[in-house]
C-alpha cells in the first residue's frame, strides 16, 4: 500500500486488483471521436460553463467555474455521456461496426434496430448512472435492467424507468452487494454490462465534460 502524506490528511493507495493497461482512451483522437458520436444524438447541445464570481471573491481566487449539466439530454445530469458511449462501443464490437464511422444514425437502420431489441444491458446504480443507461437503451433500441441498493427512494426508481427503456428494481442489498447481484443475474441471463468491458468506455465518454470546459477557458 502506498501512502501520500499531506499537512492535514493522508491518502492510502491500494494496489490495483487487475493489471493496469496502457490505453489511449483519453487521447485527442478518442476525445474527438467520442464528441462526434455524442453530437450525432438528437438533442445534443453544449452545456454552459458558469462563472461563480461571488464564490471566487469570497475564497480569494481568480475564478470558480462550474459546468452546468442540468439540461444534458433532458436528464438533469451528465451521466448520459459515459453510459451512452460505453453502450455504443459495446454494440459496435458486438455487431462488427467501425466505431470511428458509426454514430446514432447507424443504430436507426431497421436491421440494426432489429438486433438491438433483443439485447439487455444491466447495471447497478444509486441513481444517475442508471438513469443514463435507461435513456441510452432507448436511443439504441435495447432494453435495460437497473438494480438499486436498499434505501433508495421510490421516486428515483421511477425517474430511471421514465428516462428510457429500463426496468428498475430496488434490492434488499447494500451497494456493493447490489453490484455482485447484478453481475450474477447478467451472467445467468446473458445480459450486457456497461462497466464490465475492458477497457471501460465510460470514463472517455464522461471526459467530454473536462475537454469541453478546457476548450472555452482562457489561456492560463
Amino acid at each position: 500500500m502506498k501512502e501520500l502524506a499531506f499537512e492535514d490528511f493522508r491518502i492510502l493507495q491500494n494496489p490495483p486488483k487487475t493489471p493496469i493497461q496502457n490505453n489511449n482512451d483519453f487521447s485527442d483522437t478518442v476525445s474527438l471521436n467520442t464528441l462526434r458520436f455524442h453530437k450525432s444524438i438528437p438533442g445534443y447541445e453544449e452545456t454552459p460553463l458558469v462563472s461563480l464570481d461571488s464564490a471566487a471573491k469570497k475564497n480569494g481566487v481568480a475564478a470558480i467555474l462550474v459546468k452546468d449539466e442540468s439540461k444534458r439530454f433532458g436528464l438533469n445530469a451528465f451521466k448520459g455521456l459515459g453510459g451512452s458511449y460505453a453502450m455504443f462501443r459495446i454494440l459496435c464490437k458486438l455487431f462488427n461496426l467501425d466505431n470511428n464511422l458509426a454514430d446514432y444514425g447507424t443504430f436507426q437502420h431497421p436491421d440494426i434496430r432489429q438486433k438491438c431489441k433483443n439485447i439487455v444491458f444491466a447495471t447497478a446504480t444509486d441513481g444517475n448512472h442508471g438513469k443514463g443507461i435507461s435513456w441510452a437503451s432507448k436511443i439504441f433500441g435495447c432494453k435495460a435492467r437497473v438494480f438499486m441498493p436498499s434505501g433508495t427512494l421510490e421516486v428515483r426508481r421511477k425517474a430511471i424507468e421514465a428516462a428510457g427503456n429500463a426496468k428498475a428494481e430496488i434490492t434488499d442489498f447494500n451497494y456493493d452487494q447490489t453490484v455482485d447481484y447484478t453481475a450474477k443475474l447478467a451472467r445467468e441471463n446473458g445480459w450486457m454490462r456497461s462497466r464490465r468491458d475492458r477497457p471501460c468506455h465510460i470514463p472517455p465518454g464522461d471526459h467530454q465534460l473536462a475537454k469541453a470546459a478546457d476548450c472555452v477557458l482562457p489561456d492560463h
